[in-house]
């Protein structure tokens, strides 16, 4: 059941007043005024507690239209929160889109660059030596893409390579090197400077040790000069 109004409250309140005042008034127990300034004392006297009715049901009804205007404005505040938090969330999806974006942009231009480059395999031929200097004959293969202007040299003073330099290596060619070295050190690195496809300059380097040849992540044994 619905609960009544202050409105209607008031509205019932008051004809039931009226309608009790009227029968009163028309009953035999009533004694009627026979001036106007009675006629006006008994009306006011009758309808002050109306009014003083209505003065307190206008304090009710502002009271509640108070508290009603606080809930809406507690809702709007409300509504205002969750709007920053989704503005906020959206930020971050945003964000991480961009990030990730990025990321895979920054990928593929790693892959690019990847593919354009060189990747030079070593394998040992022949050679001797003692503990005075040696010579040895590997052969590099290029296993990447084709370089331009490939230089040869290595970390080590007094460890020559012939030839020196190649004007170019493509894909799966192979090159002859012979090192010839007048020092007792028999480990170096391989130093391959070279232009890649991009014309991009870039540089490998190999290790080689009188045990091990190591070039990347791979290994195999090296018959060098002992």
């Amino acid at each position: 059941m619905r609960k009544p109004t202050v409105f209607e409250f008031g509205v019932g309140a008051s004809l039931l007043w009226i309608v009790g005042g009227v029968l009163l008034a028309c009953s035999s127990l009533a004694t009627r005024p026979v001036t106007l300034d009675g006629w006006g004392n008994v009306l006011a006297g009758f309808f002050s507690p109306v009014a003083f009715l209505w003065l307190v049901l206008g304090y009710i009804q502002q009271g509640q239209e108070l508290r009603q205007n606080s809930e809406a404005l507690r809702l709007q505040a409300e509504e205002l929160r969750n709007t920053v938090e989704q503005q906020r969330i959206m930020s971050e999806t945003q964000q991480q889109q961009l990030l990730h974006e990025q990321q895979q942009a920054e990928l593929a231009a790693r892959e690019k660059r990847a593919a354009s480059r060189p990747n030079f395999q070593i394998r040992f031929i022949s050679g001797s030596g003692d503990n005075s200097g040696f010579y040895a004959d590997f052969t590099i293969v290029n296993r990447g893409s084709g370089a331009a202007e490939v230089r040869v040299s290595t970390d080590v003073p007094g460890i020559d390579a012939q030839p020196p330099r190649f004007a170019f290596v493509g894909t799966d060619d192979t090159r002859d090197l012979r090192f010839r070295s007048t020092t007792g050190r028999h480990a170096f690195s391989l130093i391959l400077s070279y232009i890649a496809a991009d014309g991009v300059e870039g540089e490998q380097r190999l290790q080689v040790s009188k045990e091990v040849f190591i070039y990347q992540e791979e290994a195999a044994t090296y018959h060098g000069p002992t």
